[in-house]
């Protein structure tokens, strides 16, 4: 429905409003590509308090990985972020998940760095 009606066509005009509503409601039903096209601009114009619910949402290890970052460079997050981060991440690192277990001993020193141990 996103690219229906962003799109203009011979009896209507595109409707950004619209097309960025159904987007929004594909990504939240888990979409992979809409979640990405949700998260681009955000992480884009550093809107980061937006972008790190998306990036735990989407699991992947570049999501993860740029969640450790954004957690070890001290960016301000929710407390359930933090705490659904390190969730995922130790569900990746305990299932054997490529870099999970490097990226879980990262947080764990963003953790240290933090004083949140």
């Amino acid at each position: 429905a996103h690219m229906l009606y962003s799109q203009p066509t011979e009896n209507r005009a595109a409707d950004e409003a619209a097309a960025d509503l159904y987007l929004e409601r594909a990504a939240r039903m888990g979409h992979h590509e809409a979640m990405i096209k949700m998260l681009k601009p955000l992480v884009r114009e550093e809107r980061w308090e937006q972008a790190i619910p998306w990036l735990l949402r989407m699991e992947s290890k570049k999501s993860m990985t740029m969640f450790v970052k954004l957690y070890r460079e001290g960016v301000a997050m929710r407390p359930f972020s933090v705490f659904r981060g390190r969730q995922i991440l130790e569900g990746l690192a305990s299932n054997g998940f490529g870099d999970a277990e490097r990226l879980l001993a990262e947080f764990y020193k963003g953790t240290e760095a933090r004083g949140e141990l």
